[in-house]
């Protein structure tokens, strides 16, 4: 049944994702750290900070995006749906 609870399952992706993309945000912050030291000759691009996560509740799949906007905002999207079962 589509119509289940979802609450837990989308919390726990919302949660993982943001924590993947706060990481990446940490990385790049120390990446324009070291860019902008005198010491270094090298200009490394920042990584693109999104992440996907899947929530599951046992007859479908949830695919999410996460991404980070404003240097503030976590954004959380739904991409897709799919059934797990076929009855």
């Amino acid at each position: 049944d589509s119509t289940g609870d979802w609450s837990s399952d989308v919390c726990s992706s919302d949660l993982a994702s943001a924590s993947c993309v706060n990481i990446i945000e940490r990385f790049n912050q120390l990446l324009r750290k070291c860019n902008n030291s005198n010491n270094n000759s090298i200009d490394a691009k920042p990584v693109n900070s999104i992440s996907f996560g899947i929530a599951v509740n046992g007859s479908e799949a949830r695919l999410y995006v996460t991404w980070r906007h404003d240097e503030i905002k976590y954004h959380t999207a739904i991409i897709d749906s799919f059934l797990l079962q076929d009855r």
